[in-house]
């Protein structure tokens, strides 16, 4: 996933991982997410870890669809249930 802002996400069955020249090289892996939540007014998921590191994906991203099948895939319910439901609610206004 690449946007404008020289951002790149890499997610894989391991996590996720976000590289900008900003922020430098942050990886999360499934097994360390504490939370996701999704912003409409923001329109990107906040995924974040036990030691409160934040990786952002925005909906406009270039595969962000894939970012949400790994999610449910490798994650439990609860920790992504209302950041997904938020999403498609999203979905649903914008289409």
């Amino acid at each position: 996933l690449i946007n404008e802002t020289r951002l790149r996400i890499t997610v894989s069955g391991h996590g996720i991982r976000a590289r900008s020249p900003w922020r430098g090289d942050l990886a999360i892996s499934w097994n360390d997410v504490k939370s996701v939540d999704f912003s409409k007014a923001t329109q990107w998921f906040s995924i974040r870890d036990k030691q409160a590191h934040t990786i952002r994906v925005h909906v406009y991203l270039t595969g962000v669809s894939t970012f949400v099948d790994l999610m449910a895939r490798h994650l439990p319910h609860d920790i992504y249930s209302s950041a997904l439901r938020n999403y498609e609610q999203f979905l649903r206004r914008t289409l």
